[in-house]
């Protein structure tokens, strides 16, 4: 009796506790850029938290939810809270479509939780939803700063084309200090603006994460008026044109029609003047000399623009038009000049035939390798009406979803993935039968022991079923495997390279398995092959794995990876890398090269080829480690990179076993390559040459800790150069 009163006291005191701490804890989250998101792709979490506590307290934050069809993202943030000051957490996750709900808990180094919560991402008893997913053919514009010059009309004045198909625009913004802190958190937008934005409050890791995101293909817009750069901020050093001081300036009728900007007179307003350069990637609105008012180049893969004025400053300025204004610049920084003449018209309709919901919906085959979300002025209110109700029940997936499909294919195309011919299950049966049926029956007539039948039946159906699964082990289970392919590019003279690296786990047995050699700029997440269309938010199943990942500033890295037996868990890593194993120089005279090619590292240099404009090629062998090779030679037409259409690829809505070969292209448009590829595509145009080449190696990149594995890498590169035209 003594030990139920003491065992009774226990549990008292536990429940106690977890209602004080539930009392003592404040949290709240806020979910996307104001709760818009898109499925599958790297989404803000901002978690809020306050307490009565007197004391430090040292917790473990862990956000949970669906990631896509097959896999839950735990993400896990060690913190600790000081009294009496609220503690902002950044967090970066991914969220399915039709995901339903997402954890939220607080626990002890111990792991007794504090504090939790589960957020219903989408009620449909009371028709209200926590976040709303975006389409492939919606327009994501990120806002902070001012909301001036009715730049949030765009929603309901402009539309976004994409391919043939036609979306909505959305504009969400953000407070400064509120900015995401790693470059993930803007993966969902398509273009970040930053409207004289007082950023002195922001954290250096804020700005830096800005910078990095543009540097990985990006779209940035930002408008120059009372609060200028400083020259310690990231931002002002990476822009690609120089930005002089202030001064007063007559801004002109002719100037304003420049930019769609309506104006009634010559005003006198504050204008920080670019200073034109003549590099090829950059492209400028001028009004005197070598000085710009509007500029648009690169940086890195992404592109900035800058205006060197406020709009909202001029009184005479038509604010009834500014949506034209807007979609000038916009449509300017998405959409490259140099590859505008390739994107593809919207279908045309007579205006006496009648409106098909599906006429401008999303089709897969119909987006080019370098079609580019663009800003056009709104759609009829008729056709906007049937475009986006057709839309609220599904989600179909894009170009980097289905080239990951088929990358995946590769990864998971070995022998112990294979189904089990189903001659093999039919061979067993027939035996089974026979050995139950007319081989059991002889044997114990013989004997007169017919009625244990009803033992030897369970007998030969247990040996055959533990017979099976050993021999479906001996046959199938193989070794551990680590299998990758990596996509690594970098512009010549650039401080770093981005990597997308798609990675595949197979095990042949269940088991709980940690990677080894992470770096700490990685961002790892679960990836699974997905069908061309989802219905529904409440179509989509549950999924039925977990990652568990440790996300801390600047990275998020798995710490465990349950993986079944007989399967592979697929995962996808995205960073940043110092150094790049390719160095060339190339110089051209006509439809003659010489290049000098240069293999820094201490792998050999697969045979690759030197990309031109207008499919033009330069192929080159092998190279051996740390050597360099002069190649000549003319060049030759070789359809390459698929730009003019998307049919080109086998985008799969399931895995198939084939040959197992993987066409790179494939992997230069899966995901964490796309934005990169399709900036390519526009350099090439602009006059660049790309150097492309391959690494196959067996040597672990990223090892299993404490197993025995085989390891098969294949690692693709990429090097912008600018040749010397002779």
């Amino acid at each position: 009796m003594a030990k139920k009163a003491i065992l009774l006291f226990q549990v008292l005191i536990l429940c106690c506790g977890v209602g004080w701490c539930e009392d003592v804890f404040n949290v709240d989250c806020f979910f996307g850029w104001d709760r818009c998101y898109r499925p599958m792709q790297w989404t803000p979490v901002n978690v809020r938290i306050t307490s009565t506590l007197t004391d430090p307290f040292q917790g473990i934050l862990t956000v949970s939810a669906q990631q896509d069809g097959l896999n839950n993202l735990v993400i896990r943030h060690e913190f600790v809270l000081t009294p009496n000051i609220p503690l902002e957490i950044p967090l970066v996750s991914k969220f399915a479509y039709g995901a339903e709900r997402c954890s939220v808990r607080i626990t002890t180094p111990k792991g007794k939780t504090v504090w939790g919560k589960s957020y219903n991402l989408w009620d449909d008893s009371q028709n209200k939803q926590i976040m709303q997913s975006l389409s492939e053919n919606d327009l994501m514009v990120g806002l902070v700063g001012h909301r001036k010059y009715g730049i949030l009309k765009l929603e309901k004045e402009a539309a976004c084309k994409y391919g043939q198909s036609v979306g909505r625009v959305f504009v969400k913004d953000k407070l400064a200090a509120n900015l995401p802190w790693d470059w993930t958190g803007y993966g969902a937008l398509d273009v970040l603006v930053l409207y004289d934005a007082d950023l002195s409050g922001c954290r250096e890791n804020q700005l830096k994460a800005i910078e990095q995101w543009v540097r990985n293909g990006g779209k940035l817009l930002m408008i120059l008026s009372s609060n200028p750069l400083s020259e310690e901020n990231p931002l002002a050093t990476s822009l690609p044109f120089e930005v002089g001081d202030s001064t007063q300036y007559p801004i002109s009728p002719g100037m304003g029609r420049k930019l769609e900007l309506s104006l009634s007179g010559t005003e006198e307003a504050v204008l920080w003047p670019l200073r034109k350069n003549d590099s090829k990637l950059c492209d400028f609105e001028t009004f005197s000399g070598q000085s710009a008012f509007f500029g648009v180049g690169y940086c890195g893969f992404g592109r900035v623009g800058v205006l060197s004025f406020d709009p909202s400053t001029l009184t005479g300025a038509n604010k009834h038009k500014s949506s034209e204004f807007w979609i000038h610049l916009l449509s300017s920084v998405l959409v490259d000049a140099s590859i505008r003449d390739l994107q593809p018209e919207l279908p045309k309709r007579s205006k006496k035939s009648n409106y098909y919901g599906y006429q401008y919906q999303y089709n897969l085959d119909d987006i080019q390798t370098l079609s580019m979300r663009d800003v056009i002025p709104a759609l009829s209110e008729e056709e906007m009406e049937n475009q986006y109700g057709f839309l609220t029940n599904r989600y179909a997936i894009g170009l980097e979803q289905a080239a990951s499909n088929t990358v995946m294919e590769y990864l998971l195309n070995i022998p112990q993935m294979r189904p089990l011919s189903i001659w093999w299950v039919i061979l067993l049966l027939v035996f089974l039968a026979v050995l139950l049926g007319p081989v059991d029956y002889l044997v114990l007539k013989k004997i007169d022991r017919q009625p244990l039948t009803w033992l030897t039946c369970g007998f030969w159906i247990v040996l055959f079923t533990v017979g099976a699964y050993y021999g479906v082990q001996a046959l199938r289970s193989g070794e551990l495997q680590y299998r990758s392919v990596t996509v690594t590019d970098t512009i010549d003279a650039e401080p770093a390279a981005w990597s997308a690296t798609h990675a595949g786990l197979f095990a042949p047995k269940s088991d709980r398995y940690q990677l080894d050699g992470l770096g700490d700029q990685q961002w790892w997440s679960a990836v699974s092959p997905e069908q061309r269309e989802i219905y529904s938010y409440g179509g989509q199943k549950s999924a039925t794995r977990n990652v568990y990942c440790m996300q801390y500033d600047g990275a998020n890295v798995p710490y465990t990876l349950p993986v079944n037996i007989w399967t592979m868990q697929c995962l996808l890593c995205e960073e940043p890398v110092n150094g790049f194993p390719i160095r060339a120089t190339v110089k051209r005279q006509g439809g003659r090269v010489t290049a000098e090619i240069s293999n820094m590292s201490n792998m050999l240099l697969d045979k690759g080829y030197i990309l031109f404009d207008e499919d033009k090629v330069l192929e080159f062998e092998a190279l051996e480690p740390l050597a360099s090779r002069t190649i000549e030679g003319m060049l030759k037409t070789r359809q390459i990179w698929d730009h003019k259409t998307g049919n080109h690829y086998n985008y799969n809505e399931s895995i198939r076993f084939r040959e197992s070969i993987l066409n790179t292209e494939e992997a230069y448009i899966a995901k964490g390559s796309l934005g990169r590829t399709k900036a390519l595509g526009a350099m090439i145009r602009r006059g660049a040459a790309v150097v492309c080449a391959e690494v196959n190696t067996q040597e672990p990149v990223v090892g299993v800790k404490e197993k025995d594995c085989h390891y098969t890498n294949r690692k693709l590169y990429r090097l912008v150069v600018f040749p010397d035209e002779l």
